[in-house]
């Protein structure tokens, strides 16, 4: 029932939700600060349309848009295992600190339905809200 244009679909083949890929192709600083460790600035006008900052905020966070501090951690393989960015105050939105962990690469979780009694149908409100 959730409209395919809704930014909360997972499309096949779509391993990046939040829009991750497009936050690190929009780093445009870089030092590192120890063993696996990272900070830089960000400039999220690049990034485009993503989930974790829409373009009402940032329209919001005007010129700091384009120079929001970030940390990152990469573990022994290379791989990302922890994106930090410090968000500033945006119309609405107070501060905050926005933190993704990513872990158990190659790992499969299974999901499994719950129980019919624990199921309740979601209203038409709740899939407007969604699109």
């Amino acid at each position: 029932k959730v409209p395919d244009s809704s930014s909360m679909i997972l499309k096949k083949g779509e391993a990046d939700p939040v829009g991750s890929k497009a936050l690190m192709n929009s780093i445009v600083e870089v030092q590192k600060t120890g063993e696996g460790a990272y900070s830089g600035t960000i400039d999220v006008t690049k990034a485009g349309e993503m989930q974790l900052v829409d373009k009402d905020t940032i329209e919001a966070l005007g010129d700091q848009a384009t120079k929001l501090p970030f940390t990152a951690k990469i573990d022994d393989q290379g791989r990302l295992v922890e994106f930090g960015m410090q968000m500033p105050a945006a119309g609405d939105l107070p501060a905050q600190d926005i933190k993704m962990v990513y872990s158990d690469f190659g790992s499969v979780t299974g999901i499994q339905a719950p129980p019919a009694a624990d199921v309740v149908e979601a209203d038409e409100e709740f899939y407007q809200k969604l699109a």
